[in-house]
């Protein structure tokens, strides 16, 4: 049996509603030589047995059953299984148009490049949007630090990666970590000498409204200690002055998240990489609902209850700015 160009990673849970959506977008796509990997993550739901279902329709399907370990431990798993040349993830609440696994292999095979990303799509509600991902500079350093300040998104979906980058460079999902874990792999492998083509097409669509259980609606204290770790992490290996700005935004942003959680008291989120307050007052958006109320918590002119009352007011006013 032939190596399959392309293996396609899916991590399902509770995905029973629009797996079907999903899985029918890559198996119909024009280039053929791939295998498609569906990780049931222990869901409690009927989504296991469809997996099943599209394993005995087409041999290209291979379906593999976990207890539940979240999404990074089921994409690490699907990794460990990957049989492809390149390796893509894919979200089941999302889709992809048809011609995006041979564009995105055509132009790694054309360039031997170890990366190749393009643009994508948001839906929201009735909205479509193309997300332009051009970057600045496609030297892995200078990627590192676009990614970092999150110019261009960290999903897995957009990407076509060589597998071996994984062994090569002992590059693994963090299973802690159930936010930010894509963009914790991303910016690891631009930390080495990694090529990159960049393909300025959309072909994914990245569904923002379907998901009830998706992590990045989601919250809590589970996602602000993975972006913790996250920060934690890079902070150790990257050099300070090198990547000041880089570091500031992934903290601003990580306490950010902190105060809309509300899982932290009024000291510890003063306390939340503190060495950036007086930064965060001086540079918040006053356009920024969120950044502008937590700036003024952080300098005392509101009690950490009046800014999320001042906040609440503003969106209720304002509801087209930036939350």
């Amino acid at each position: 049996m032939s190596t399959p160009g392309i293996s396609i990673i899916v991590p399902v849970y509770k995905a029973q509603s629009y797996l079907h959506r999903c899985v029918d977008s890559l198996l119909a796509q024009t280039y053929t030589n791939f295998e498609l990997i569906l990780v049931d993550d222990g869901s409690p739901d009927n989504s296991g047995a469809i997996c099943d279902l599209y394993a005995r329709k087409d041999p290209r399907v291979k379906v593999f059953h976990k207890t539940n370990g979240g999404v990074s431990s089921a994409r690490q798993y699907g990794i460990e299984h990957a049989a492809g040349l390149y390796t893509i993830h894919a979200d089941p609440d999302d889709w992809a148009d048809p011609t995006m696994l041979q564009e995105l292999y055509d132009q790694a095979i054309a360039t031997d490049a170890d990366i190749v990303f393009c643009d994508y799509y948001t839906h929201k509600k009735s909205r479509t949007c193309h997300v332009s991902q051009t970057p600045q500079s496609l030297q892995a350093n200078e990627l590192l630090k676009q990614f970092l300040r999150q110019k261009l998104h960290g999903a897995m979906w957009n990407k076509l990666i060589r597998t071996t980058l994984y062994t090569r460079h002992n590059i693994t999902f963090p299973r802690e970590m159930t936010r930010w874990e894509d963009l914790f792999v991303i910016c690891t492998l631009y930390t080495h000498p990694v090529t990159t083509t960049y393909l300025p097409r959309a072909f994914y669509h990245y569904d923002l409204g379907t998901n009830p259980h998706s992590l990045v609606r989601q919250k809590n204290n589970k996602g602000l200690l993975s972006q913790i770790h996250f920060v934690k992490h890079f902070q150790a290996i990257l050099p300070p002055q090198q990547y000041a700005q880089e570091l500031y935004t992934i903290k601003a942003v990580t306490k950010e998240l902190a105060y809309n959680s509300g899982t932290l008291s009024a000291h510890e989120l003063r306390e939340l990489y503190s060495e950036i307050n007086a930064q965060y007052i001086q540079s918040a958006n006053p356009a920024n609902p969120r950044q502008l109320c937590l700036a003024r918590f952080l300098s005392g002119r509101y009690t950490l209850a009046q800014s999320k009352r001042i906040r609440r007011l503003i969106s209720l006013l304002h509801p087209f700015t930036k939350h």
